[in-house]
């Protein structure tokens, strides 16, 4: 991959607690690193509260890291001031899970996307900002003319699109895309990939696209990174750790998607401990069937062990290509 556009360095985000006069902490994001180039869709996936939101959050500085840096176009926005952050949040935007949450209902369309022009300024060789939004709409395949209208006047793909055209309005390098089609159905869903995966093709975004959708990241994600209370815990090229997965909790979470193939691994079991006590040693190790008494002496770090594929895993499930014995010659 050429120089990074987006790096994240061991990021920490922990809550402080209290319950009566114990405290304790929520490690929500713990030491996650990974690099984002111009141009590629990163995937973070994971069950409902294993830190991908939080991450996100962090990543547009909506949440200060407790540590670790965040260094988009070679500069950390973690260490800056929230004045010296303002100019280059423009580099990258964020589309939220919820598009009716994520836009005011009293805002026409229009001025809910002229509203990032107020902040960021028009981009060059746009005269107004109407046109400008005229043009946005356009880009992400709605009538201009539903500038006049408000969000509850819109279906939910529509209202996500207006979201995004809202996010691009700045023209960013990065879109940090949290669930965007959680919420839509299945027909929607498919749209709105092909419309990012236009966007980017066109524009060259890069994406953060964070997901426990496995069937959606597969359309989309270059990269994928698999989390699991706060902590990558597999990452590597979409066709690797789709097609050879080594951490039993990525393979447990592919065995989730449903297939008419025979002899998948067991599905995952249980729930997931609780980010403010986590399981000494592995976190996975309570739910791993292939858990040894080793796992619960320290926490594995992630290591490569292959090309562009690492695992945090002391005993990694490598599944070797199954070759069939010869015949008799």
């Amino acid at each position: 991959m050429a120089e990074p556009l987006l790096r994240a360095e061991n990021v920490v985000k922990h809550y402080p607690v209290r319950n009566g006069r114990e405290r304790g902490l929520v490690r929500a994001v713990h030491d996650v690193s990974f690099e984002l180039g111009r141009g590629e869709t990163l995937a973070l996936v994971g069950e409902s509260g294993c830190g991908k939101s939080t991450l996100a959050r962090t990543l547009v500085c909506l949440e200060q890291p407790t540590s670790g840096r965040v260094i988009l176009d070679d500069v950390d926005l973690a260490a800056l001031s929230e004045r010296g952050r303002r100019p280059r949040r423009k580099r990258i935007q964020m589309v939220f899970q919820d598009p009716f949450a994520s836009l005011n209902p009293k805002m026409s369309i229009g001025d809910l996307i002229g509203e990032a022009y107020e902040v960021h300024g028009l981009p060059e060789g746009v005269t107004s900002a109407r046109a400008a939004v005229g043009e946005l709409l356009e880009r992400v395949g709605l009538d201009p003319a539903m500038a006049g209208h408000h969000p509850r006047q819109l279906s939910g793909g529509q209202r996500q699109r207006v979201a995004i055209a809202r996010a691009l309005a700045p023209h960013p390098a990065v879109l940090i895309c949290d669930e965007p089609t959680s919420a839509l159905d299945v027909s929607v869903q498919a749209q709105i990939i092909a419309l990012l995966r236009q966007l980017q093709a066109d524009l060259g975004i890069a994406y953060v696209f964070i997901s426990h959708d496995l069937a959606v990241v597969r359309q989309i994600a270059d990269r994928v990174a698999v989390m699991y209370l706060g902590r990558i815990v597999e990452s590597g090229t979409a066709q690797d750790v789709f097609d050879s997965p080594v951490h039993p909790y990525t393979q447990a979470l592919l065995a989730s998607i449903p297939t008419l193939t025979p002899g998948r691994p067991p599905r995952l079991e249980g729930e997931a401990p609780s980010p403010l006590n986590p399981p000494a040693g592995c976190h996975f190790r309570p739910r791993c069937p292939h858990a040894r008494p080793e796992c619960g002496a320290s926490l594995p770090d992630l290591a490569a062990f292959a090309p562009n594929h690492s695992a945090a895993c002391f005993f990694p499930q490598i599944r070797r290509p199954h070759i069939p014995p010869e015949g008799p010659s």
